[in-house]
């Protein structure tokens, strides 16, 4: 799971400012970016009128667990924690962005498949 920003800068040990470097924070905080990747998704997704704040939040989360790949299989649960919302949000938005075409589902004996549409049409145009 990932960690906010403001939870890793609370967690690190920082000298005094007298012995503190200009950049100091900004490597400590680079280190771990670096370390647990990025998440990219197109411009026109972030600029969508119809997504609010949290249906890219679960968007996001999405994507950050399909790895590369067109699908996904997190819970409820887990894309709440990610996403910093309740489970009834989550299930708010995934009808949303399913009703953008953003995302598609199917449920299996244990959990939901997610599709992320917007990774296949981008795959198809190479």
């Amino acid at each position: 799971m990932l960690e906010p920003i403001g939870k890793i800068l609370k967690n690190k040990k920082t000298p005094p400012p007298s012995q503190r470097k200009k950049r100091f924070l900004v490597r400590q905080i680079s280190k771990e970016i670096l370390v647990n990747g990025f998440t990219k998704i197109p411009n026109a997704i972030i600029l969508d009128p119809g997504l609010s704040c949290q249906d890219l939040r679960v968007l996001l989360v999405l994507d950050f667990h399909s790895k590369n790949k067109i699908s996904c299989w997190p819970s409820h649960k887990t894309i709440s924690k990610e996403a910093c919302c309740t489970t009834r949000t989550v299930k708010r938005s995934l009808k949303n962005l399913k009703k953008l075409h953003y995302i598609d589902w199917k449920r299996t004996k244990l959990t939901n498949v997610y599709t992320l549409n917007y990774k296949i049409q981008n795959t198809r145009r190479h």
